[in-house]
Formats: C-alpha cells, sequence, structure tokens
C-alpha cells in the first residue's frame, strides 16, 4: 500500500515506497539500501517518520504560542531566544530520527 506523507527533513509530500530509499529532493540517499525495502520495512521506517512527526508539530506548536506571547509583551530578546530554541530543537529532532532510520535500515540489511 503506498500513501502519501510528509519528509521530516523538508516537510515535503513523498510517497511511502520512497521512504528511506530517496533524499527530499528525489535524489538516492547516500546511505541507500542495495536492496529493495519490504512492505514491513517501509511502513516501520514511515512509523518512524509520523512519530517524529508529531514531536516535531508538538514542540513547534508550544514555542511558536511562547513566542507569540513574547512578541505581545515585547520581549524582543526572549523572542530571539526561543526562535533559536525551535530552530535548535526542530533540527535536533530531525537528526535523532534520521540516525534511528539509519539504525533500522542497518537492521535490515543484516536480516538478508
Amino acid at each position: 500500500m503506498i500513501f502519501e506523507k510528509q519528509c521530516v527533513d523538508c516537510f515535503r509530500s513523498v510517497k511511502s515506497d520512497e521512504i528511506g530509499l530517496r533524499t527530499c529532493n528525489g535524489a538516492p540517499s547516500k546511505t541507500s539500501p542495495s536492496f529493495s525495502l519490504t512492505d514491513e520495512q517501509k511502513k516501520e521506517l514511515a512509523e518512524l517518520d509520523s512519530k517524529y512527526l508529531a514531536k516535531i508539530a508538538e514542540k513547534e506548536l508550544f514555542l511558536k504560542e511562547q513566542i507569540r506571547k513574547a512578541q505581545i509583551e515585547g520581549k524582543t530578546e526572549d523572542v530571539q531566544s526561543l526562535q533559536k530554541q525551535l530552530t535548535s530543537e526542530v533540527r535536533q529532532l530531525q537528526e535523532e530520527c534520521e540516525a534511528r532510520k539509519e539504525k533500522l535500515r542497518a537492521g535490515f540489511g543484516k536480516n538478508l
């Protein structure tokens, strides 16, 4: 089954059969497996992406609300600090997701 989801790196919609095999821009991943993923493996990667997309969305909602409050109160330094925090935490979650996907892919290769 092929379904569309959003890529963690750039939030571009990708089909599930692309997950784990290509980067957001459509180029083969540097660490693309030299074997085809099973539907179950694709599903595992998609579930991991979905989990991290939810974490990122939750973090964005919380911090953007904090930014909005700081803007209303005229706290420019707090706004800048919160924006940096948001960028940093989103990047950290994206990197964590990619690391976990790489670990999964490595495990997939061992099961051949």
